[in-house]
């Protein structure tokens, strides 16, 4: 556990020394944790919003693709999945309920 705080602290000073290097590493780097006002007091971060506020400034100054996968079943679950609607309706019941868990 130890160590992992230590390469989760020693990536925190790659990324700041390499994004924000106008800031002293030795003021921030202390192991505490800023949050808020005190984060854009020491010039961490340059705003506060949530997710959603961020994702849709970026969707306005970006192209954004919506994309929908449809997986084809193959040919027997087609094949199954007629038979399956046919037997309900000619036996008027719902056969999904037969299946076993699992």
């Amino acid at each position: 556990f130890i160590s992992d705080l230590e390469d989760v602290h020693t990536l925190f000073q790659e990324f700041v020394g390499t994004h924000r290097p106008q800031i002293d590493l030795e003021q921030v780097a202390t192991g505490e944790t800023w949050y808020g006002q005190r984060a854009i007091d020491l010039s961490l971060v340059d705003q506060i919003s949530t997710s959603d506020e961020y994702l849709t400034r970026a969707c306005e100054s970006a192209d954004v693709y919506r994309v929908h996968w449809v997986e084809h079943k193959k040919p027997i679950e087609r094949l199954a999945a007629k038979v399956e609607t046919s037997l309900q309706r000619w036996l008027g019941v719902d056969i999904r309920s037969w299946r076993r868990p699992g």
